[in-house]
């Protein structure tokens, strides 16, 4: 089944109205927050076509260095925060990490261009991050080639 847009046909499965991919591959040192502020390790803009569908936001981010556990997931959508569906697991080696995104929000009356992004915050400190660097590369770790975010925007009908 497919949906007819006034741009063409939908080939996308039916229960999936639009998908975009988001990603960035600079490497990132200054990742640290004042307290209590949101850090993106992402973000785009999203063109959501209806008041009444889901965002289902996914990715990861791969990160180096031994910093904190402490630190909150946060994605963005438009004008709603969600603080569940995503995080890292964290280990005292100074390797590569990942912090994930699994995010669904079903509340979203937005269209339009909205921002959608996913990253961290920490109540208490502003050096609180997950990793040290995002996006190593060989200088960090010569085991290490290039490494990235990557952010994929589902529009899912309600």
């Amino acid at each position: 089944m497919s949906i007819k847009w006034p741009e063409g046909t939908q080939s996308l499965p039916a229960s999936i109205i639009h998908y975009e991919t988001f990603s960035y591959t600079t490497r990132r040192t200054s990742i640290q927050t004042p307290s209590g502020a949101y850090f993106a390790l992402i973000s785009g803009t999203f063109n959501k076509k209806f008041s009444n569908s889901k965002i289902l936001v996914t990715g990861y981010s791969q990160g180096y260095g031994n910093e904190s556990g402490a630190v909150q997931f946060r994605c963005v959508v438009g004008n709603q925060n969600v603080e569940i569906g995503g995080g890292y697991q964290y280990t005292s080696s100074s390797y590569l990490k990942a912090f994930h995104c699994n995010a669904l929000i079903t509340n979203n009356t937005q269209t339009g261009n909205i921002t959608v992004s996913y990253g961290y915050r920490s109540r208490v400190a502003q050096s609180e991050r997950p990793f040290s660097v995002q996006n190593p590369a060989s200088n960090d770790d010569n085991r290490i080639e290039a490494t990235g975010t990557v952010m994929h925007v589902w529009e899912l009908a309600g």
